[in-house]
Protein backbone atom coordinates (compact mmCIF):
# COMPACT_ATOMS: atom_id res chain seq x y z
CA UNK A 1 0.00 0.00 0.00
CA UNK A 2 2.84 2.20 0.54
CA UNK A 3 4.61 1.76 -2.38
CA UNK A 4 1.52 2.49 -4.53
CA UNK A 5 1.38 5.86 -2.93
CA UNK A 6 4.63 6.92 -3.61
CA UNK A 7 6.44 6.01 -0.12
CA UNK A 8 9.41 3.32 0.67
CA UNK A 9 9.01 1.57 3.93
CA UNK A 10 12.35 2.16 6.18
CA UNK A 11 11.41 -0.08 9.19
CA UNK A 12 8.49 -1.58 10.53
CA UNK A 13 7.47 -2.09 14.12
CA UNK A 14 5.20 -4.55 15.85
CA UNK A 15 5.88 -4.60 19.46
CA UNK A 16 5.06 -2.39 22.02
CA UNK A 17 1.48 -1.24 20.77
CA UNK A 18 -1.47 -1.36 22.93
CA UNK A 19 -3.54 -4.57 22.20
CA UNK A 20 -6.63 -4.51 20.11
CA UNK A 21 -8.85 -5.00 22.74
CA UNK A 22 -8.07 -1.95 24.74
CA UNK A 23 -7.99 0.51 21.32
CA UNK A 24 -11.87 -1.17 20.90
CA UNK A 25 -12.56 -0.47 24.68
CA UNK A 26 -11.51 3.18 24.09
CA UNK A 27 -13.10 3.60 20.67
CA UNK A 28 -16.02 2.64 22.61
CA UNK A 29 -15.67 4.92 25.43
CA UNK A 30 -14.93 7.82 23.06
CA UNK A 31 -18.32 7.16 21.37
CA UNK A 32 -20.31 7.57 25.17
CA UNK A 33 -18.34 10.98 26.00
CA UNK A 34 -16.76 9.21 28.82
CA UNK A 35 -14.91 11.56 31.19
CA UNK A 36 -11.24 10.13 30.98
CA UNK A 37 -10.28 11.58 34.61
CA UNK A 38 -13.27 10.12 36.16
CA UNK A 39 -13.16 7.08 38.53
CA UNK A 40 -13.25 4.01 36.08
CA UNK A 41 -14.22 1.73 38.94
CA UNK A 42 -18.32 1.75 37.54
CA UNK A 43 -16.35 -0.02 34.14
CA UNK A 44 -14.58 -2.14 35.29
CA UNK A 45 -16.91 -5.01 34.66
CA UNK A 46 -18.06 -4.34 31.90
CA UNK A 47 -14.31 -3.74 30.38
CA UNK A 48 -13.51 -7.69 31.17
CA UNK A 49 -17.08 -8.94 29.94
CA UNK A 50 -16.01 -7.19 26.85
CA UNK A 51 -12.31 -8.74 27.20
CA UNK A 52 -14.07 -11.93 27.68
CA UNK A 53 -15.61 -11.49 24.49
CA UNK A 54 -13.19 -9.87 22.54
CA UNK A 55 -11.53 -13.48 22.78
CA UNK A 56 -12.25 -15.06 19.61
CA UNK A 57 -10.86 -11.88 17.73
CA UNK A 58 -8.26 -11.55 19.85
CA UNK A 59 -7.26 -15.49 18.84
CA UNK A 60 -7.27 -14.57 14.88
CA UNK A 61 -5.51 -11.39 15.64
CA UNK A 62 -2.91 -12.38 13.63
CA UNK A 63 -5.41 -13.12 10.04
CA UNK A 64 -7.49 -9.50 11.33
CA UNK A 65 -4.52 -7.25 12.12
CA UNK A 66 -5.73 -6.06 15.07
CA UNK A 67 -3.07 -4.35 16.51
CA UNK A 68 -1.52 -0.75 15.57
CA UNK A 69 1.81 -1.02 13.95
CA UNK A 70 4.51 1.43 13.76
CA UNK A 71 6.38 2.31 10.36
CA UNK A 72 8.58 4.67 9.26
CA UNK A 73 8.38 5.61 5.61
CA UNK A 74 10.20 8.13 3.31
CA UNK A 75 8.55 9.48 -0.23
CA UNK A 76 9.81 7.52 -2.81
CA UNK A 77 12.07 9.65 -5.18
Amino acid sequence: MLNKSGWKLERSFDYGTMGPYLIEWMSRMEEKEIEWDKNMESEIVFFIMGMIAFLPKRLMEKKLSLGIMTMIASPDV
